[in-house]
């Protein structure tokens, strides 16, 4: 589905009502807000424009101005804050209206989360006193749970790897991320902004997931959940796999959801790095196929 571009903005305005109608300013008021920006300030011109492409992106789904949006507020770093909270608050968090207003308004605390925790924190707080939505308390609750001081920081090839705290020391993780990474070349580790290592999966079922907004991995330490060497071992190979397949979508540079073709060409991406990483296993593994194959072909 192809957008044509609107026309500039009048001054100080965010045009975002000129993208989601006045049905949509309702929803979702400071976006048709004025802002007042002073001639001079030219960090306030990039600020409006980024937020623009951001609100218009989430408006609709546009990953391209999504991913471009949000990276050049999160770049522009303290500066955005004021005005990131004036929205936050001026968002309503009382009820659920339609599903962009809760994209722009997950999207705002996230971006101030992954700006500055601290006051991220702070913004939560305040906004989980007040009347909040069930649904949306549990966004709020979600992005407060990813907090730096939950987790073990580890700078491991340029990636900085943060460890949950519930994981035991005794597990080893920073010393296997860093065989791990090893069999990664450095180009393809390059832009990941931050590499998560958790006990528990943030989504059920779900062994990691790759968000392309700020080029961020998780994944999901199984290990702790066995008890045998011998299955402790088949974990961390899975773990591993996860970890591949994780980068796999940030080489390819692939957007949200479970897209069929995305999903193979990870999975192609996390064979070619264990064939690296663990080459008799792969090799093993090739040779089980070759023989039960022919069998389930004359079924």
């Amino acid at each position: 589905m192809t957008h044509t571009k609107s026309s500039r903005p009048e001054m100080g305005t965010y045009g975002i009502e000129k993208t989601l109608g006045e049905e949509g300013s309702s929803l979702f008021p400071v976006l048709a807000s004025q802002a007042r920006v002073s001639s001079d300030a030219v960090d306030s011109e990039r600020i409006k424009a980024a937020f623009d492409k951001l609100m218009r992106g989430l408006a609709h789904m546009s990953g391209e101005r999504i991913y471009s949006g949000y990276r050049e507020l999160y770049e522009l770093g303290p500066a955005v804050i004021p005005a990131l909270e004036r929205r936050i608050f001026q968002a309503s968090w009382e009820r659920v209206t339609r599903p962009e207003a809760t994209r722009m308004q997950t999207a705002l605390v996230s971006l101030l989360h992954d700006i500055d925790e601290a006051r991220s924190r702070s913004v939560i707080d305040r906004l989980l006193a007040q009347d909040c939505h069930p649904a949306l308390r549990g966004v709020l609750q979600s992005i407060r749970r990813y907090d730096d001081r939950n987790f073990r920081t580890h700078e491991i090839r340029g990636v900085r790897v943060l460890v949950a705290r519930e994981i035991d020391e005794s597990e080893g993780v920073p010393f296997h991320m860093e065989r791990w990474l090893a069999n990664v070349p450095r180009g393809d580790l390059a832009g990941i902004v931050r590499l998560y290592v958790v006990l528990r999966p943030p989504v059920q079922d779900v062994a990691g997931y790759y968000m392309p907004v700020l080029s961020t991995i998780t994944v999901y330490w199984k290990v702790s959940l066995v008890g045998s060497k011998a299955l402790a071992r088949l974990a961390r190979i899975s773990v591993e796999k996860t970890l591949y397949h994780e980068i796999g979508h940030h080489v390819h540079r692939h957007t949200f959801g479970r897209q069929p073709e995305q999903e193979k060409e990870a999975d192609r991406y996390a064979y070619a790095r264990l064939r690296v990483s663990r080459p008799f296993l792969t090799a093993a593994v090739r040779a089980i196929r070759l023989v039960v194959r022919p069998k389930a072909n004359r079924r």
